[in-house]
């Protein structure tokens, strides 16, 4: 999988790169808990869906560990 750091605005998903919309109109599928917000997250190129910072995505089985990720050390723009 590969993974594009992102923001969601409540219907925009936008790269944090280049500022290009990766997705429009998209819904909202994650609560509000446990430190999840809506912003910031990413978007996995593979699933082509935007996973929020601190959220446990079953369908990827990813957990987005968000503001503790160190991004020179991995790969998450391509």
């Amino acid at each position: 999988m590969a993974f594009i750091r992102a923001t969601y605005d409540g219907s925009t998903v936008t790269s944090v790169d280049d500022s290009s919309t990766l997705a429009a109109n998209y819904t909202k599928y994650w609560t509000n808990e446990h430190g999840v917000e809506d912003s910031p997250g990413v978007w996995c190129t593979t699933a082509n869906k935007y996973i929020p910072d601190e959220w446990y995505d079953e369908e990827t089985g990813c957990l987005w560990p968000g503001l503790t990720m160190n991004w020179s050390e991995y790969n998450g723009g391509d």
